[in-house]
């Protein structure tokens, strides 16, 4: 009997333990909405099969708000107006939880209930005016339906209730849109301006500011833009639908940089050659650019030519898109006028107009060669073999410049770009030397200071010694996301991580494929005990990443932390 006894409590103890029991049990509805929700989005079908099964035991609306996302992102739009019409009350509920509610809006929206859908988005926006995607649809709403001020009354509402972040770039990005159609030209300049401070990674941003710039005649300014849209671009835009966009951009950018050398030539020419040069611009105009360069290239056999007259036939040559002449023709110049900064500049400029990098380098290494002391020479050519990932050489020309100038601005830029190649070739003990020669010049140069303050946090694993110099760099540039990476990690290594994910998930918006502010943030959710949201950002930085050392390693990390987020979510399981 006591055996009996003993085996009986034993099979009460060890009973649910097994699957098959866990099973054929009835679960308590809330625990299957739980284990719905755990369910990834591979397994959607299965999550809709057990929340609908909730909701028919459950009079509760949370459930339903589930099934409603659950619906929507399946597409299955017809059953979350059923949902609407089989418990109204859960409107009032909408409110209060807008993420469901928004998707409802956009549910109404798309089957054409338009009314409700903006009666709705009305509610949801009075009760949450700070929710920035409330206000961000809510504004655009009233802007497809022209009712332009209250779009503005929307967002002014909001930016004004709400702390200042890079993602609310995007209002004033709809504000300058608002204030264009509204014909107010400087309102909408001022907000692409505010975006930009926001958001200085904006690429299409800079594109609407230098077409706004260059419209009004800021030509100067309108470079700057095209320059930083060139720059910014991803390489998406440049290889997939945006590829003409970007040579048409280039092509402007050129013209306008070669327009703006030419008006800073000093006027003084005779007036024989004031008409030869005006022939050539109108010979621009019509776009005959072969009879211009044929007249330039008569005039200059006969002549010395001006400075103008010598860039009115690169940009010939460019507009031909002959740019291998058109660097051989600068090459020939620097040779003759080594010191003459302008030839330099402009063979840099054809590098934005696809001249290619390795002609260009050839070139330089010429003029180089003839003349060794020529500081020109020396600078781009290490900026242009930096460009081409060329590092060690890049070394060479940088340390060269060093010691033909005795500019402290100049020095310190070049101090920085020693320290970054160093780190790039994993150099630390020489990264950290060099920085700290450009620190020591005293002019807080803010970049440096960043990279200096990341090789402490870093590599020495020192947060009192990068704290002070992050703070500088962040004085003088507090928006910088790079900056705020360094920050984060000093914050990590403090152990205030805390403080580290807010502001990595912040920066991460703004710099989305940026692998360390990814990798920060993967290490940062993982050590808060959320391996999930940490594999799914060490994922993210895989795809992003090209060297197969580092790709290896960060695997490594991936399949660490699944086993930590599948033991988690295993014990919590079993806890209930």
């Amino acid at each position: 009997m006591k055996k009996f006894i003993i085996f009986f409590c034993l099979n009460l103890l060890i009973g649910p333990c097994h699957a098959q029991d866990f099973q054929i049990k009835e679960e308590n509805p809330y625990t299957t909405s739980i284990r719905a929700n755990m369910l990834p989005k591979q397994q959607l079908t299965k999550k809709i099969e057990k929340l609908e099964l909730v909701a028919k035991k459950t009079d509760s609306l949370i459930p339903r708000l589930n099934l409603i996302e659950t619906y929507f992102a399946t597409g299955q739009l017809g059953k979350i107006v059923n949902i609407l019409k089989e418990k109204p009350k859960i409107k009032k509920l909408l409110i209060n939880y807008p993420y469901s509610g928004l998707l409802v809006v956009k549910t109404l929206a798309q089957l054409g209930q338009n009314e409700e859908a903006v009666t709705l988005l009305m509610k949801i926006n009075e009760k949450n005016p700070t929710d920035p995607e409330v206000a961000l649809v809510a504004a655009q709403f009233y802007e497809r339906k022209n009712e332009l001020h209250n779009a503005l009354k929307v967002i002014d509402k909001y930016l004004n209730k709400s702390p200042k972040k890079p993602t609310n770039f995007a209002f004033f990005v709809i504000k300058k849109n608002i204030y264009s159609k509204l014909g107010n030209n400087e309102e909408a300049l001022k907000n692409i301006k505010e975006a930009l401070k926001l958001q200085p990674h904006f690429d299409a941003g800079w594109l609407m500011l230098a077409q706004m710039q260059e419209s009004k005649g800021q030509i100067e300014a309108a470079i700057k833009g095209y320059s930083n849209y060139l720059q910014i671009a991803s390489p998406k835009q440049k290889n997939f639908a945006g590829n003409m966009l970007f040579k048409a951009i280039e092509k402007k950018l050129l013209q306008l940089m070669f327009n703006s050398i030419v008006k800073k030539q000093p006027n003084i020419e005779p007036t024989e050659q004031q008409k030869f040069k005006n022939k050539i611009l109108n010979l621009f105009q019509q776009k005959k650019y072969k009879d211009a360069l044929q007249k330039l290239d008569e005039h200059l056999s006969l002549h010395k030519g001006t400075d103008t007259e010598k860039l009115l036939k690169i940009q010939a040559l460019g507009a031909l898109q002959q740019f291998d002449q058109a660097a051989e023709q600068l090459q020939a110049w620097m040779l003759e006028q080594p010191n003459k900064k302008l030839w330099f500049e402009t063979l840099h400029l054809l590098y934005f107009a696809n001249l290619d990098s390795i002609k260009i380098i050839d070139v330089l290494k010429k003029v180089e060669k003839k003349h060794p002391n020529c500081l020109n020479a020396t600078l781009y050519l290490g900026d242009m073999l930096t460009r081409n990932i060329r590092y060690k050489e890049a070394i060479d020309y940088h340390n060269k410049s060093l010691n033909l100038t005795d500019d402290p601005c100049l020095q310190t830029s070049i101090f920085f770009q020693l320290g970054f190649l160093h780190y790039e070739l994993g150099q630390f003990k020489k990264m950290k030397v060099t920085l700290e020669q450009g620190k020591a010049l005293g002019l807080q140069y803010p970049p440096l200071l960043n990279l200096l303050a990341y090789y402490y946090a870093s590599y020495e694993k020192n947060p009192e010694k990068a704290e002070p110099l992050i703070k500088a760099a962040l004085k003088n540039a507090p928006d910088n996301p790079h900056f705020l990476d360094t920050q984060a990690l000093i914050y990590y290594r403090q152990g205030k991580y805390v403080k580290a994910l807010a502001l990595l998930e912040k920066i991460a918006k703004i710099e989305p494929d940026d692998t360390t502010i990814l990798k920060h943030l993967a290490k940062t959710y993982t050590k808060l005990n959320m391996p999930d949201q940490g594999v799914i950002h060490i994922e993210k930085v895989i795809k992003l990443t090209y060297d197969k050392k580092k790709k290896k390693k960060y695997e490594q990390l991936a399949r660490n932390w699944k086993k930590i987020a599948h033991e988690k979510k295993h014990n919590l399981l079993c806890r209930r």
